[in-house]
């Protein structure tokens, strides 16, 4: 598929990223209470704020959930564009999305997870030596991470429950 077709693909699950976006919003908003001062002279009880920072979404068919279940960033194309991963190592996007579909719906999600790119960036794992796992054709290539190694690099904001479980089942795997 060409990058339009990409795209118009992945924006019929939009009302779901939405969704999601809304419900990790408390993640992203921190409430703290205001000085004496401020209170008394700016009638402020309470400071808000939100941690800014643009939104990378990934979108997968339900297949790679079943199959790897892993967060995968490219990490080289053929034609020598810049890659993801170089844009996510360069300091863009503070935020990513990384879902997979559900399999006979047109705009259903079966799971996700919210990655604060931050700290994957300060982790370290965008740095650890990793296996390059090529598309059929050789034309891309990416970085496999899992979800358990995202949590246990508390780089995961918030995940959906089949997230959860997929991450629980790795940590028994682990052991």
């Amino acid at each position: 598929m060409s990058w339009e077709e990409q795209k118009q693909w992945a924006d019929r699950y939009l009302p779901a990223i939405k969704d999601i976006i809304c419900a990790v919003a408390g993640e992203v908003i921190e409430i703290s209470v205001s000085s004496i001062e401020v209170d008394q002279t700016q009638a402020t009880d309470y400071i808000i704020e939100i941690a800014r920072g643009d939104c990378a979404c990934r979108i997968r068919e339900e297949y790679y959930w079943h199959k790897h279940g892993d967060f995968t960033l490219r990490y080289w194309i053929a034609n020598g564009r810049k890659t993801e991963e170089a844009k996510i190592r360069e300091g863009k996007a503070r935020w990513y999305l990384y879902a997979w579909t559900k399999r006979g719906s047109e705009n259903e999600l079966l799971s996700w997870i919210f990655v604060d790119l931050d700290r994957l960036r300060k982790s370290g794992l965008l740095e650890s030596k990793r296996r390059i796992w090529y598309n059929p054709g050789r034309k891309t290539g990416f970085h496999a991470y899992t979800l358990l190694e995202l949590q246990q690099n508390n780089c995961i904001v918030d995940m959906n429950a089949e997230a959860r479980q997929r991450t629980e089942k790795q940590a028994r795997w682990q052991t």
